[in-house]
């Protein structure tokens, strides 16, 4: 029954992919979509110096928002504490690197390299959630083994993007005022935004 897919422990741990996955890109919505808003504006005009330090910032914002997300969720609705909230929480900060990743992406036009992470990240999920699951591991420590494999994906597209816009950091300070002021700017939009993944949940 290793790969059953109908026992209670494989329901369980599909829960808690869902829920993870679900959690982290409703997290990450606001962040990503005012990010988005500034680097499709610095590629319109040619301002090629931020972009490097946007998606760095972006992807520790997510972070810290995914993981967040994961405390409030799952200590106030699962009740989960201790080893189980931390690892909750772990899980939804890993798969939230991945949507600030993904977004950024096509920026980079390394389409292989790209391809070749996702595919690389899968494996190695697949893999060490069923070594989790070998070593008897409950579903909270199967879906962090997966989450953390699939968060290798950002590693390849942080790699492209790092590479393709190698520019020095700009002041991280000004970036993130940047950020904030477009969010407050562009709330509508980002509104939206966040209401349209939302719509995923339900």
């Amino acid at each position: 029954r290793f790969l059953d897919i109908t026992t209670p422990q494989a329901f369980a741990l599909q829960s808690m992919i869902i829920y993870v996955f679900c959690i982290s890109l409703i997290a990450t919505a606001p962040v990503i979509a005012a990010s988005q808003q500034l680097l499709a504006a610095d590629l319109w005009a040619g301002r090629f110096g931020r972009i490097r330090t946007l998606y760095l910032l972006t992807m520790v914002l997510c972070a810290i928002a995914g993981a967040a997300a994961g405390l409030v969720v799952f200590s106030s609705i699962f009740g989960f504490i201790g080893n189980d909230l931390l690892t909750s929480m772990l899980s939804v900060s890993a798969t939230s690197i991945v949507w600030p990743a993904v977004a950024f992406a096509a920026t980079a036009k390394a389409f292989r390299t790209i391809t070749f992470g996702f595919l690389c990240a899968l494996a190695v999920a697949i893999a060490a959630t069923l070594a989790a699951l070998r070593l008897g591991s409950g579903p909270m420590m199967q879906a962090f083994a997966f989450a953390n494999g699939l968060a290798l994906a950002a590693s390849f597209i942080t790699v492209a993007v790092l590479r393709t816009f190698p520019s020095p950091a700009a002041d991280l300070r000004a970036v993130l005022k940047i950020i904030a002021r477009t969010a407050f700017d562009k709330r509508t939009i980002i509104t939206g935004a966040s209401f349209a993944v939302l719509a995923i949940w339900i």
